[in-house]
């Protein structure tokens, strides 16, 4: 009775496939790694094309976005609602009703709301305030920012939390020190560009603060996890 054999695979012919494998991950991993790189560079773009927008509606409407208190002059009594004119973005009424201002003047693009549209009282992306690249994630103007040192209008970006608020990690601290060190000057408590603990996060997982608002704060840059929320200033900072 003759003996039957089944053909498998050498070492040789294993060696390949595993060498094959490893390089199929690492193109993975890496085309990943460029796509989240190209995520941070628009959010650095956005920052400073609303930083932009934000100068130029002050300078043409002589207000701020949002607070404008003749804004129904200039877009339209039912197209959008004035603000009260204080000079400062408030959180309640008026930071979402600045996106409208913005765009309704033609600083950015879309159409925003001016208030918020969605289910239990929850701001909508891309229809009461701006996506960003980052999944469920925007951007939130601030007119300042609780255990920041300077409270003036500010863009926060973060993922959505709960109503207006997207505040919830979107970065690791080194992604925001990446981003910090591109733009500004590499410190998570001072400057044009902030960084803090998210919501959810405990107190120094972003940030290694001796006191906030510190000059030696650093980013806690042994902690990979996503951690942060991230604010940029719309007017010069002066330490």
């Amino acid at each position: 009775m003759k003996k039957i054999y089944k053909a498998g695979f050498t070492i040789i012919e294993l060696a390949i496939v595993l060498v094959i494998i490893g390089l199929l991950v690492g193109a993975i991993l890496a085309g990943q790694e460029v796509i989240e790189n190209a995520k941070r560079m628009t959010v650095i773009s956005d920052f400073s094309d609303y930083k932009s927008a934000y100068d130029q509606f002050k300078g043409q409407y002589y207000g701020l976005p949002g607070d404008l208190s003749n804004a129904e002059d200039y877009f339209g009594v039912g197209d959008t609602n004035n603000g009260d004119g204080n000079g400062i973005i408030d959180v309640t009424t008026e930071d979402l009703l600045a996106w409208q201002h913005l765009a309704l003047s033609g600083y950015i693009d879309g159409s925003f709301s001016g208030t918020v549209t969605g289910p239990s009282s929850s701001a909508l992306l891309d229809e009461d305030m701006p996506s960003s690249p980052f999944s469920g994630s925007g951007y939130r103007f601030l007119s300042g920012n609780t255990g920041i040192a300077v409270t003036q209008p500010s863009v926060q970006i973060g993922r959505f939390n709960t109503g207006k608020l997207y505040d919830k990690a979107i970065f690791t601290p080194q992604d925001t020190s990446a981003i910090d060190t591109k733009i500004d000057n590499s410190n998570p408590s001072r400057g044009q560009i902030i960084s803090v603990d998210a919501v959810g996060a405990t107190a120094g997982d972003c940030v290694s603060a001796r006191a906030a608002g510190d000059a030696d704060d650093t980013y806690n840059l042994i902690n990979a996890e996503v951690d942060c929320r991230t604010i940029y200033y719309m007017e010069p900072v002066i330490e």
